[in-house]
């Protein structure tokens, strides 16, 4: 099978190249990911069992309303890209399986596979997810969000003191080029020959004025919502002490105070987030856990949204 491997740690990414130019997936050496899209992986629950225990916690500390929103896997999105000589691409998947698991510890699931997987381009002038990269786009992401909040806002979180129950969603429009390099071929230069424009780039009329502050270190930042570019919000302090982040934001759509925990999943995911909700937090799932729920409890969320990448649930 044609590979890349750029860590030469156990711990290190693994990559395995596809059949369209461009391609590349996430593979087997750290959570398995690329044969769980391929065959009946069987189960093994200790990533599961950490993060439901996690999800509980939270639960009975903060007494908010908890969910895990799942960020799929590039395989399940996009499985006619895969290597089509090995396995099944697209037949299974392993998520199906401990879903019903998380669902039946009482942890409410918003899995974003079917959303996102109705949105695709059946053209494939562009993508929703980076073909050289493990992550999705601004767009994958814009979808996710909007699915999420429409599962909660629309269907699951009913309070009547609050404002803002129901999802309004804010237009943005897309541009698109294409990605030169990602964290699955960061070594090589692979995007000649690739026809997919897979790098969206946000853009709105909304002018939302914020201020942040980063946990870690106390400093306050005060920014500008930066539509249309690379760099959307940036905590203005190094990725070491970036953790977790508090905004407000004056021009919002709800007044509920919202948690996001996430993996790299969120960085693209994060910004819109800011931009509905007059109070967020961002914490990086990364970190301590009970560092993590010190935090939850100083805030005080009517929701905490725990984003993780599916390959590592």
């Amino acid at each position: 099978m044609p590979t890349t491997i750029h860590d030469l740690t156990p711990e290190g990414s693994f990559s395995v190249k596809g059949s369209r130019k461009g391609w590349y997936f996430t593979g087997d050496m750290r959570y398995a990911a690329y044969k769980k899209h391929i065959e009946d992986v069987k189960l093994n629950l200790n990533n599961t069992a950490h993060h439901i225990n996690f999800l509980k916690k939270v639960q009975a500390l903060t007494h908010a309303r908890t969910y895990l929103v799942v960020g799929p896997d590039k395989h399940g999105i996009y499985p006619e890209f895969m290597n089509q000589n090995f396995g099944h691409p697209g037949l299974y998947r392993y998520f199906d399986k401990i879903k019903l698991i998380y669902e039946y510890a009482g942890i409410k699931v918003i899995d974003n596979f079917n959303a996102i997987k109705k949105a695709k381009d059946l053209s494939y002038k562009t993508t929703l997810y980076f073909a050289n990269d493990s992550h999705w786009n601004e767009q994958g992401a814009k979808i996710a969000l909007s699915n999420t909040l429409h599962e909660i806002l629309d269907k699951d979180f009913i309070k009547e003191s609050d404002q803002g129950l129901t999802y309004e969603p804010i237009a943005y429009s897309y541009t698109y080029k294409n990605h030169l390099q990602g964290d699955l071929t960061r070594d090589i230069y692979n995007s000649d020959g690739k026809q997919e424009l897979d790098q969206a780039t946000a853009h709105s009329n909304l002018q939302g004025t914020f201020y942040f502050k980063a946990l870690d270190t106390g400093k306050d930042i005060k920014a500008t919502r930066n539509f249309g570019s690379k760099s959307t919000i940036r905590c203005q302090v190094t990725p070491d002490t970036c953790n977790y982040l508090y905004s407000q934001n004056y021009n919002f759509k709800s007044n509920l105070k919202v948690a996001l925990i996430s993996d790299s999943f969120g960085h693209k995911f994060q910004p819109y987030l800011f931009d509905y909700f007059h109070e967020s937090m961002w914490l990086n799932a990364l970190k301590d856990d009970e560092e993590i729920i010190e935090h939850l409890q100083e805030f005080k969320p009517d929701l905490v949204l725990y984003l993780r990448v599916e390959r590592n649930l």
